[in-house]
């Protein structure tokens, strides 16, 4: 009997969602890229900083031969996306269209592929676009959207006795790192951040059931 016990708990243990593992975030508190450059772009050099609310605070860019410090009006226009990669490609351009071009694709992503992207563009005249890039969302179909997931999210960590406005909202994404049917909404302590100073919900799609799960 007590083997037969043992069993069905090993059992219960693998398969609840509580005890799985998670892909996290490792966010760009600062980061320097540096190519040596294609044609007449010379060599560039990207150095910036992110803070904790998910905005990119300072950048500089080094292309040209010219050094540029991208102004706080601009870096304003940048989504609050927690960033965890750079992609950076070069055009030579149409001098009527601004000319040279550099291209700076701020991204958040994971295994299962990149989730959210934002593209900054600088020619060599200084003007610089931004853009969010809405990645194909055709074969995504949710019940929920994402402003009733926060709604949810929110209400079961009040419920687990959390107060959160002592936390920063770090993500919340559909079907996070594999293809569950599941939204996952992360929480961090604002700083100083106590080890195991955050934790996820999980929230099913079809159902609204929400999970907690303690940072560790």
């Amino acid at each position: 009997m007590k083997n037969i016990l043992f069993v069905i708990l090993s059992i219960f243990l693998l398969q609840s969602p509580v005890f799985a593992s998670q892909e996290g975030v490792l966010q760009l508190s600062s980061f320097t890229i540096e190519s040596k450059g294609i044609g007449s772009s010379g060599p560039v050099k990207i150095s910036g900083d992110q803070n904790q609310q998910n905005e990119i605070v300072s950048l500089k860019i080094e292309a040209f031969g010219e050094e540029y410090k991208i102004s706080n009006e601009n870096l304003k226009k940048l989504p609050k996306i927690l960033y965890n990669g750079i992609q950076i490609s070069y055009e030579e351009g149409y001098k009527s269209l601004g000319g040279k071009t550099i291209y700076i694709v701020f991204q958040k992503g994971f295994t299962s592929g990149i989730k959210e992207q934002t593209v900054l563009s600088l020619t060599e005249n200084n003007t610089v676009k931004i853009e969010e890039i809405k990645l194909d969302e055709k074969n995504k179909t949710t019940k929920l959207t994402k402003d009733e997931v926060l709604i949810i999210a929110q209400t079961q960590a009040k419920q687990e006795g959390f107060d959160i406005t002592k936390y920063n909202l770090k993500g919340c994404d559909y079907e996070f790192t594999k293809k569950d049917k599941t939204w996952t909404v992360s929480f961090e302590q604002k700083p100083p951040t106590p080890p195991g100073g955050h934790f996820l919900i999980w929230v099913d799609d079809q159902t609204k059931k929400a999970t907690l799960i303690l940072g560790e």
